[in-house]
């Protein structure tokens, strides 16, 4: 029994096949670049949290520190950065990270990872206020003195 191919539609078949493919893979490659898991991940070299409040720390040149602090927004409460040296520093991402309990209103985290730009004595303020009440009703201040070689 001898076989016989029909090669212009197996080239057919392959070539619709090889497109199918290609737009397969382009189509999640575009979905995880929105889905932001494309995005470059910044590690930080330093963590510093509510406990370091009033303190000096170290912090070398060219280098990410990661600043995380007890917040409840359901309260109308936030942190906010105020003073930020833009030449000493750099915001390259900040979030809130919710608690892991399904309980309305409870607290989590406001984060910040800052990167360290210039050398010298740097200082760095938060306040937890209402917006709408103004920073002169704040309710805790956080600073840190960074000293950057």
């Amino acid at each position: 029994m001898m076989l016989c191919y029909n090669f212009p539609a197996l080239r057919k078949t392959f070539s619709v096949l090889l497109l199918l493919v290609f737009f397969l893979s382009f189509y999640s490659f575009c979905s995880l670049e929105q889905a932001g898991a494309l995005q470059p991940k910044f590690r930080p070299s330093y963590l510093f949290f509510d406990k370091d409040n009033n303190s000096t720390v170290n912090v070398a040149s060219n280098k990410i520190f990661k600043l995380s602090l007890d917040s409840n927004p359901t309260t109308g409460y936030d942190w906010s950065i105020f003073g930020l040296d833009k030449k000493a520093f750099k915001v390259v991402d900040s979030g809130f990270q919710a608690p892991n309990i399904k309980l309305v209103g409870a607290g989590g985290v406001r984060w910040w990872k800052i990167k360290v730009l210039k050398e010298g004595k740097h200082n760095l303020e938060l306040l937890y206020y209402r917006p709408w009440e103004g920073r002169d009703k704040s309710v805790k201040k956080y600073t840190l003195q960074i000293l950057v070689k």
